[in-house]
Formats: structure tokens, sequence, C-alpha cells
């Protein structure tokens, strides 16, 4: 009995990790998808033939949407529980990926761009409920601590590999959407499957 209790703890304890892990997966991607576009301005007015401020609109979007939907995302948060929150999120953010794929007019790029956007609150905004649900005290700073540290590394990951894939000729761009689109849906699908 007390074999099967510490085997159980052990399970649990290494779940939670996996959870958390799985978690900042999502908020990586979340973060990567925002800044993929963020180095690509001059590439964006020409592959589009767009000016400046239009090919700012797939990163200027993602602040204007969380400042619109942070509330109800904490709400639904709180009401429903983290998990059903951010499965909402990451499905959403999938889709938004596997849209942009499609990106010949510009405005479908946008409408992908805003998918992810959309989703994004629902996703970033679950980590202090998932901590709250999984870790004690002790160990709340640390957990959030991760959550956070892959959402920076998603960001810089945005900046600086996209551009390094689209290349200076443009040729990689399907390419690299087509990457992070991959990305995504492995990472959501990951999340949705194992995290409870």
């Amino acid at each position: 009995y007390f074999l099967f209790c510490n085997q159980l703890t052990i399970n649990s304890t290494t779940m939670k990790w996996l959870y958390l892990i799985l978690f900042a997966l999502v908020a990586l991607v979340s973060q990567m998808l925002w800044l993929n576009f963020g180095a690509m301005g001059v590439f964006m007015q020409a592959h589009y033939k767009i000016d400046e401020f239009t090919a700012s609109l797939p990163i200027l979007v993602f602040p204007l949407f969380y400042v619109l939907l942070s509330v109800n995302a904490g709400a639904l948060i709180d009401k429903k529980g983290y998990k059903p929150v951010i499965n909402f999120g990451v499905i959403l953010m999938r889709i938004g990926a596997i849209v942009r794929i499609f990106h010949n007019d510009f405005w479908i790029l946008f409408v992908g761009q805003c998918l992810i956007a959309i989703a994004q609150p629902y996703i970033i905004n679950g980590i202090s409920k998932l901590v709250a649900d999984w870790f004690s005290e002790k160990d709340s700073g640390g957990a959030i601590g991760i959550g956070t540290g892959f959402m920076f590394l998603g960001m810089a990951v945005g900046i600086a590999v996209t551009p390094m894939i689209v290349g200076e000729d443009g040729s990689g761009y399907q390419t690299a959407l087509i990457i992070m689109a991959v990305i995504t849906v492995v990472c959501s699908a990951l999340f949705v499957m194992v995290v409870k």
C-alpha cells in the first residue's frame, strides 16, 4: 500500500510538471506566431505590395485583441477552469496557423493572424489557474517563471528564426508558414490530449 501511494505521488508530481511544460509549449507557440512577421516588414510590403502600416497589422492586432478579450478570458477560466478555455484557445490558434498557409492574398493571412490573436488571451491567461490547481505555494513561483520564460523564448524564435527560414529572396516564405503550422498542430494536439 505504501509503495503504491509513493508511486502515485511520484506520478502525480511528474504529471504536473509535464502539464506545465505542455502549457508552456502552447504559450511559446502563441508568442512565436504573433511575432513571425516582426522583422519582416520590408518583405511584407514588397511581397503583397502594401504600405508600411498595412504590413504591420498582423502584429498590431495582437495587443488589440488581448486588451478586448483578457477580462472575458479570465472570467471564463475562473468559471469553467483552465482546461476547456485553453483547449478553445489552442484549437482556434491551430485553425489560424493553418489559414495562414493560404497566404496568396494578404487579407487571408491577416484573418489567420486575427484568429491566433483572439486565441492568445484564452491560452496565456490560463497559467495562474493551472499553477493554482497543480502546484503548491512553494512551487508556484517557479512554475509561473517557466511558463513566462517559454513565452519570451517564443517571441525570440518568432522574430529571429522566421526571417532565416524565409531567406533574403523570400523563397522560404511558404515553407516557414507550413513549419509554423505543423509546430502549432503538434503542440496543441499534445496539450488537448494529455493535459487534464
